[in-house]
């Protein structure tokens, strides 16, 4: 496990240090990000696609050189009242989005917990949200 010390939109620079270092290929990985595409809180686990309009995931894509890695999003909703996607994500968040935001990250822990101790095609059926 690790978190990128980059910026986000760099975060590719990160994945391509731990696979050369650890001799990893991009199938080992799995990438968890945020998705303003995805209702707050919500989760989407892929094993494989494209960046889908996220900075991050395009910059993984390019620097791994394939979009064949695993990627759990977090859902934090679109912007509402925000003049760009970057004030809102760097906003504070409402207590009820917190908690929704809490909810989801616990569930993203056992999720990656069911992926090492299971399979990613079980953890998909179990923890991707229905409502999205």
């Amino acid at each position: 496990m690790a978190k990128p010390r980059t910026f986000m939109n760099l975060s590719g620079q990160a994945a391509k240090y731990l696979q050369t270092r650890y001799a990893t290929t991009p199938e080992q990985a799995l990438i968890i990000c945020d998705d303003m595409d995805l209702s707050v809180g919500n989760l989407r686990l892929r094993t494989k696609g494209s960046a889908g309009g996220h900075n991050g995931l395009k910059s993984v894509i390019h620097e791994l050189g394939s979009q064949n890695f695993a990627r759990l999003r977090i859902g934090i909703g679109r912007p509402r009242g925000f003049t760009g996607d970057i004030d809102y994500v760097l906003s504070a968040m409402s207590s009820e989005e917190r908690s929704s935001v809490d909810e989801a990250v616990n569930r993203t822990v056992d999720a990656v917990s069911a992926i090492l101790t299971n399979s990613i095609d079980r953890a998909m059926n179990t923890y991707n949200s229905r409502s999205e």
